[in-house]
């Protein structure tokens, strides 16, 4: 399942986000979808994303950028830790680099 919508949904329908995740995750792909795909929409000051925006979980002060980053931020919190309470952990591959450069032994130089 590649597309976000799907994984959405899915993810709706398992019970692992709620509906006003689901909301905030529709409103937030509008608005990528908006700034992505179209040649006249390019500030959040236009209103059709101010619209978009307004609908967000969090609002600042009528300002859509921070409701749309703080919206996204909070949400991606929210999600990271339900996948925790459930077990998921990184994949070992992506830990795998890090782990490996603190395990390396160290050199010793010449003369020291």
């Amino acid at each position: 399942m590649a597309d976000i919508a799907g994984r959405r949904d899915l993810s709706y329908l398992l019970g692992l986000i709620t509906k006003e995740q689901k909301s905030d995750i529709e409103f937030i792909a509008e608005v990528r979808n908006l700034f992505g795909h179209s040649f006249t929409v390019r500030s959040f000051s236009e209103e059709e994303i101010t619209e978009l925006c307004r609908k967000l979980g969090w609002q600042f002060a009528d300002d859509p950028r921070e409701s749309f980053t703080t919206t996204g931020l909070i949400r991606l919190n929210e999600i990271l830790r339900k996948a925790e309470e459930l077990g998921w952990r990184p994949p070992a591959a992506a830990a795998a680099p890090a782990e490996a450069k603190a395990k390396a032994p160290v050199k010793a130089q010449d003369g020291i």
